[in-house]
């Protein structure tokens, strides 16, 4: 968009003119107005109605973020105690896990799923209601490692895949080139057939706390 004709663009390096570059914005602002004026049709189903009309573009607000698509070989919450198991209760669970990558030396790279630790005087799951927003705050505290996944990553160098994000005024987008594959780590039998056991278990910590840095 900024290679528009007589732009740093063109041979000889000559700048863009006051006129211009207010002639490039006009063609832009043209462009939402129109796109809002000319209702699309749904290539699929012809008789669907357009509820709005937005312009798609590039998400500035996390154009610093590395983003990463997660893929989990199974639902990671299922199987975890719940009190209430509906469907509410569990994807506020869900939001109040952290997923973090550590490395051994003797176990390599691996994920961990750390849950708020009970008893600690937070009940992050539980004190929002679906709809709610859970404050960044609300994550401080003790919690505990409860899953274990062997790693894959995946760089996908076609760019096909894409975070949007639905504003008032605008869809906006974000690259989501970068991929994680996530399996749950495999367990052998102890010695004696009592439990299960995996040498990575070895490596938890007794509590992993998360606390907020100084700014300063």
């Amino acid at each position: 968009m900024g290679r528009g004709p007589g732009g740093p663009g063109r041979a000889g390096g000559a700048g863009v003119g006051v006129e211009d570059l207010e002639g490039q914005v006009g063609r832009i602002r043209r462009s939402f107005t129109d796109a809002r004026e000319v209702r699309p049709v749904h290539p699929l189903d012809a008789g669907l109605k357009v509820v709005d009309v937005k312009p798609v573009l590039p998400d500035e607000a996390l154009e610093d973020w590395k983003l990463v698509l997660v893929n989990f070989d199974a639902d990671p919450v299922e199987g975890m105690k719940l009190e209430d198991p509906g469907v509410a209760k569990k994807r506020k669970w869900g939001q109040s896990l952290h997923l973090k990558t550590l490395k051994s030396a003797e176990y390599g790279r691996f994920a961990v799923i750390l849950a708020p630790r009970k008893g600690d005087g937070r009940a992050v799951e539980w004190e929002y209601k679906e709809d709610e927003v859970i404050p960044g705050e609300a994550f401080l505290g003790d919690y505990e490692w409860v899953r274990t996944y062997n790693e894959t990553v995946r760089v996908d160098e076609n760019a096909q895949t894409y975070l949007f994000r639905m504003g008032d005024d605008a869809v906006t987008y974000s690259d989501l080139s970068n991929k994680l594959s996530l399996r749950k780590r495999k367990k052998s039998k102890k010695a004696g057939g009592q439990g299960e056991l995996d040498g990575v278990d070895s490596l938890k910590p007794e509590k992993m706390v998360l606390i907020a840095e100084d700014d300063d």
